[in-house]
């Protein structure tokens, strides 16, 4: 009786120390999990930060170069009129002919791709819907020319969507073709896009009627 009673009190001694060592280690597992994920987390937020901040400077030069597309779009209308003025000088070309749309208030959108020689089709007024708010379209990537247009390529294939708006502005004063004798004018170019958490890229120049 002795005998057994000792080795069943051993047995109980190693099963207490048996559980009590798996418990230990099952709490040394998850601290071990923890340590690990909080580790692991830290990269991957950098990682996620690169990522996005990549996407942002590649949307920003973008919309730089779209800005700048459409103010030398308008410089080139406003040369094109200077050469017009000076070979018909009895019609007296008003140097910023067919940009009108872009005194509005709301600004116009540009078609700087469109080869057209229709002005409906390059510069186009901004309207507003029933709401009062200002209707403007996204522009499309043609992944055959590379270009951005707001006209879609001849095969639906090559035509992107994308998510840049781009709104130009045009203050000359007086804003009035008949009464304007000002040589000044100040271009303002908008190109927002909403990818990303989205972002504006804001473009200014001034022309000068340096003709008069």
């Amino acid at each position: 009786m002795k005998i057994n009673l000792k080795i069943k009190t051993f047995f109980l001694k190693q099963l207490t120390l048996t559980k009590g060592a798996s418990g230990f280690t099952l709490i040394e597992t998850m601290v071990a999990m923890s340590i690990l994920l909080l580790a692991l987390a830290s990269p991957m937020n950098i990682a996620q930060n690169g990522l996005s901040s990549a996407m942002f400077a590649q949307n920003s030069v973008v919309a730089q170069y779209l800005a700048q597309s459409a103010v030398e779009f308008v410089k080139n209308v406003k040369d094109n009129n200077g050469i017009l003025d000076n070979m018909y000088p009895v019609d007296g070309y008003y140097w910023l002919n067919g940009l009108q749309d872009c005194f509005e208030i709301n600004g116009c959108e540009i078609d700087d791709t469109e080869t057209t020689n229709l002005a409906s089709k390059q510069i186009m007024k901004i309207v507003l819907n029933t709401d009062g708010v200002p209707v403007t379209k996204y522009l499309k990537y043609n992944k055959r020319t590379g270009l951005y247009s707001y006209t879609p390529d001849s095969e639906p294939a090559n035509s992107m969507e994308t998510t840049f708006k781009r709104i130009v502005r045009i203050d000359n004063e007086s804003n009035n073709i008949e009464s304007s004798k000002k040589d000044f004018a100040k271009v303002t170019v908008d190109v927002s896009w909403e990818e990303k958490g989205g972002g504006t890229v804001t473009v200014i120049a001034y022309l000068t009627n340096w003709r008069e």
